[in-house]
């Protein structure tokens, strides 16, 4: 139930209300939006205040990947100083391992935020509460036999957790996922009890209970031991090569080239690594289990690393969960050197994570030991140099020479910026029509395609600092 004062256009954003549904695989049955409803309130010229109900056949609902939808909907008659207000209830076939987490901040300040939550008695959960914000309501009650499942029943206890006079979450620069700053509450599942035998089940896993769970997932560690599948298709990738480095950057330039990203994540595969061999295109589990697999079939040790991404938020390390990571990439092993591999991205050169991984730490997972903790800290940095050689002309022009040279991090994007253009030409011309005093006389670009290599521009450049000032 969400109530919510707009002042001005800038808020109409908060109009808009976009809802998570989970489903299975072939959407046979999900989570269900029930009972939206809604209206805007607004005062006319004359002072009355006016309603605009929300019709509810103006929800929309897009399929972002295989387990998830997304349910959309924009309340109505949106004006300077409107009031809009909606209710909806959502229901789930799926059992919950944990209560949803309710966020208390957001991007607009709040006078009042409350989540209420009634548990059977069956379950047992563990509340953290995230953020620096202090609860200013924190209530527990017990109410008798509220709960009935085929003749067995429990008591529940009704929970009720509330924040007054919230400020606005601000978001800084390089902040990692404001997940991680923002005043909320989350359940963890401890302990659940069967209605009918009472028996007990510790819910809390050891990392050796993941493991277990990894290794016997048909799509994760299933498809990390389809070795021999990678071995054919490597095989003249890596022929004449003896150097495991050598090696390691061919099968990894190989795959980059072979697979386009489907823009899916997750640490498994989508329906196993060999249709995604077979169509060039796959999630991020596919691609980078593949390239997991073919490192291991030319006898590089190669293991995979679970992750959780910037935007996904800081894992979670006192209770081990497979949900805290979202993304899984390539450890290989060579010599006493060790290099994370993300064959996703094209533009990536060897031994490069995109930005957006570097959150942390990483789970480190093998079919062969236990698994373990590893910092995400990458020997890759930001390097840029520019060096200019001009002189002013008689005329009043300036010509000569603007070299620009980029290393690690300033390298991947520049040539990102660069491949967002059909050819270099096209790129020159931009970078002309951007600056209308200047002329590119001849230019020079180097290493572009080499990824390990520094790239480089060279421009004979034109400056005329007088032009069209008249």
């Amino acid at each position: 139930h969400v109530k919510i004062k707009i002042f001005d256009s800038k808020g109409f954003d908060n109009a808009t209300v976009a809802i998570k549904i989970r489903n299975n695989d072939d959407n046979s049955f999900s989570d269900e939006i029930e009972n939206i409803t809604g209206a805007t309130y607004y005062k006319d010229e004359n002072g009355m205040i006016q309603k605009v109900e929300f019709d509810p056949k103006k929800v929309y609902t897009t399929r972002d990947y295989k387990y998830q939808s997304t349910s959309k909907f924009t309340m109505p008659g949106l004006r300077n100083g409107c009031v809009i207000e909606y209710k909806y209830k959502t229901t789930s076939p799926f059992f919950l391992d944990r209560f949803h987490p309710w966020e208390f901040q957001s991007d607009i300040p709040k006078v009042y935020s409350e989540y209420e939550g009634h548990r059977p008695g069956h379950y047992s959960y563990n509340a953290v509460l995230k953020g620096i914000l202090k609860l200013t309501k924190n209530k527990a009650d017990i109410e008798r036999g509220c709960f009935s499942t085929h003749g067995a029943s429990s008591d529940c206890s009704n929970m009720v957790y509330g924040i007054s006079d919230i400020p606005a979450f601000i978001e800084e620069d390089f902040m990692t996922s404001p997940k991680n700053f923002i005043s909320a509450i989350t359940f963890e599942l401890m302990e659940h009890v069967n209605p009918y035998t009472g028996a007990k089940t510790k819910a809390t896993n050891e990392w050796k209970d993941i493991d277990y769970q990894l290794k016997s997932e048909q799509l994760f560690g299933g498809q990390l031991k389809r070795k021999e599948l990678l071995k054919e298709r490597i095989a003249p990738v890596i022929a004449g090569k003896t150097d495991d480095l050598i090696k390691a950057k061919a099968i990894y330039a190989y795959l980059q080239k072979w697979f386009k990203w489907n823009d899916y994540i997750g640490i498994s595969s989508i329906d196993g690594i060999k249709k995604a061999l077979d169509s060039h295109s796959g999630s991020i589990g596919d691609i980078n289990i593949s390239l997991i697999a073919a490192l291991n079939s030319a006898g590089i040790n190669t293991e995979a690393v679970l992750l959780s991404t910037r935007d996904h938020g800081v894992v979670n390390d006192l209770y081990p969960a497979v949900n805290d990571f979202n993304y899984v990439v390539a450890k290989a092993n060579i010599g006493d050197k060790s290099y994370l591999l993300d064959a996703t991205d094209p533009l990536l050169a060897f031994g490069m994570l995109p930005l957006k991984c570097l959150n942390d730490k990483g789970r480190v997972f093998s079919l062969d030991k236990p698994s373990y903790w590893m910092d995400l800290n990458l020997r890759q940095k930001e390097t840029s140099i520019h060096t200019l050689d001009f002189t002013l002309q008689e005329d009043g022009k300036i010509t000569g020479t603007w070299i620009n040279y980029y290393a690690g991090y300033k390298a991947y994007e520049k040539r990102k910026a660069i491949k967002k253009f059909n050819t270099t030409d096209e790129y020159l011309e931009d970078l002309n029509g951007k600056s209308p005093k200047l002329k590119i006389l001849k230019s020079e670009i180097t290493n572009l395609d080499s990824l390990d290599q520094p790239l480089g521009e060279k421009f004979e450049v034109e400056i005329n600092q007088y032009d069209k000032l008249n």
